[in-house]
Order: structure tokens, then C-alpha cells, then sequence
């Protein structure tokens, strides 16, 4: 049992090494579109109001100083409350998820969390929006699913979510 721990233990940085560079392509290409995405100051985003009209919006990109995350309001509601992220414990959100590339890869409709259960990136973002505000969020793998991915995200993975949130309780 000592010899196959200690193979074991021998292997391990190996193999967590070759996960690493397996998707280092990912991570740079993830880094690079989000420096470029951040020195373009400002983007163009479109989205469908409630009458069914497509709403042009040109926006500044913003980034959330200590973790790399960028964010750009479509529609910022000037009445709606901030959430009390200190004291809630779920969110109701509508949002489309992409890959840097553009492919969606998730779409949820009125959906509720909890709050706790949300990536880092979409929880900063949202103790900045108001409710009933929609936003662009370019998330570094890092506050995303970060070195291990999920089912249907790779490891290192940036990502980019369009969020309405519609309430917090």
C-alpha cells in the first residue's frame, strides 16, 4: 500500500501539470479577449424590450477592480433598489450565457437562485445593479469555474453572461 501511495504521490503534480497545459490555449485566449474587450471603452449592445423593439444601446465597459471582471448596463433602472447582498439569500435572473466566441451555451428565464450558489463574477455584478437593470458581463475563468470547469464549461474558461435581475429575497 506505501509503494502505490507514493506512485500516487509521485504522479500527481504530473498530471496536474498536463491539465494546466492542455488548456493554456483557453486561458490565453480567454485573457487576451478580455484586454481587448477592456481597451475598447465602450461596445454596442442590443436587446428586445418589453413591447417586442429592439433597443440599441451604446455602453462603457467598467471592470470590477480586484477580480478582472468587466460589465456594461443595457438598461440601468434609475428607480429599481440595489439588493441587500449582506442580507439576501436568492435571486430571480433572466440570462444568456456565451463563450467568448459567441456560442450560447445556457438560457434561463426567470429563474431563481441562491445567491451563495452563483459564480463570484455574476454575485459582483449584481450587488451593483439595480433591480429590474440589464447588463453585459465579461467573467475571467477565475471568477467564473476557474481551473476545474464543469460539465459543460472547460477548465479556464472565460465567459460572458447577459443578465436581467428581476428581484432579490
Amino acid at each position: 500500500m506505501k509503494h502505490v501511495l507514493k506512485i500516487a504521490a509521485a504522479l500527481f503534480p504530473l498530471l496536474l501539470f498536463s491539465c494546466e497545459e492542455k488548456y493554456n490555449d483557453t486561458k490565453d485566449a480567454g485573457e487576451e479577449f478580455l484586454s481587448n474587450n477592456k481597451s475598447r471603452g465602450s461596445v454596442t449592445l442590443q436587446y428586445t424590450d418589453e413591447n417586442g423593439e429592439l433597443i440599441r444601446v451604446e455602453a462603457p465597459v467598467k471592470e470590477v477592480i480586484s477580480s478582472g471582471v468587466q460589465y456594461a448596463f443595457f438598461y440601468e433602472n434609475q428607480y429599481g433598489e440595489f439588493p441587500r447582498t449582506d442580507i439576501i439569500s436568492n435571486v430571480s435572473i433572466s440570462y444568456k450565457g456565451y463563450f467568448i466566441n459567441g456560442d450560447l451555451f445556457e438560457e434561463k428565464e426567470m429563474s431563481s437562485f441562491a445567491y451563495s450558489s452563483l459564480i463570484s463574477g455574476m454575485k459582483e455584478v449584481i450587488s451593483r445593479m439595480r433591480i429590474g437593470s440589464k447588463a453585459r458581463v465579461w467573467i475571467p475563468y477565475g471568477s467564473a469555474y476557474g481551473k476545474d470547469g464543469n460539465e459543460t464549461i472547460d477548465p479556464y474558461t472565460a465567459l460572458i453572461f447577459d443578465i436581467e435581475l428581476l428581484a432579490a429575497f
